[in-house]
């Protein structure tokens, strides 16, 4: 039983990852874990975190590790680890939400002022469309739609636009048009679980 799963290495080197990285698939993480597992042999073996041919047993080890054990630490920073299936492929992520309702990329990108509310009018945009996605002309031209005296240029934009989908806050299809990211699904997914909690 690993309920009292003491604090080392392989946790710390997960909560690395999962802060650079904001969402990581099931799959790249558990590769990640047996990696710092053999790196890392006496910390795991002192922490009881071992690894065997069950990925079942396996999955729910790591699930253990990053959703209650790094989450808690996470807490007090205003930030959680949550967990869910994305639609655009399928596979299960793991990634960082923003627990205030405040800009929901504060503590996860260096966007600067412009580029949150552009990010945020564009998750609405998005959300508010029939398909789920805007055409990459219309995503640009919701530059035009910020606070008075918030600017942002052609160039700022695009360059903001393949920020954006670089950390997986937005995705873009082969034809050009932008969709939620795994990492505005996962932090939109925890707003409304908190709203509806809050209610």
């Amino acid at each position: 039983d690993n309920s009292e799963m003491s604090w080392c290495d392989i946790h710390r080197n997960l909560h690395q990852l999962l802060l650079e990285a904001g969402a990581i698939s099931e799959t790249e993480l558990l590769e990640f874990c047996q990696n710092c597992i053999d790196q890392h042999r006496d910390a795991a073996r002192t922490a009881g975190i071992r690894f065997g041919n069950d990925t079942v047993k396996n999955s729910k080890l790591l699930d253990k590790m990053v959703s209650m054990d790094l989450s808690a630490k996470l807490v007090p920073l205003g930030m959680k680890v949550a967990k869910m299936r994305f639609k655009g492929d399928g596979l299960v992520y793991f990634g960082i939400v923003n627990l205030r309702d405040d800009a929901i990329v504060k503590h996860a990108t260096d966007l600067g002022k412009p580029q949150q509310e552009f990010l945020h009018k564009l998750v609405v945009a998005i959300n508010s469309s029939d398909d789920k996605s805007l055409e990459s002309i219309d995503a640009q031209n919701v530059r035009l739609e910020l606070s008075p005296g918030v600017r942002l240029s052609i160039d700022d934009t695009l360059t903001c636009l393949q920020r954006l989908e670089q950390g997986q806050w937005l995705t873009k299809s082969d034809e050009g048009a932008y969709s939620l990211g795994v990492r505005s699904e996962m932090q939109g997914l925890y707003m409304r679980d908190q709203h509806a909690v809050e209610s």
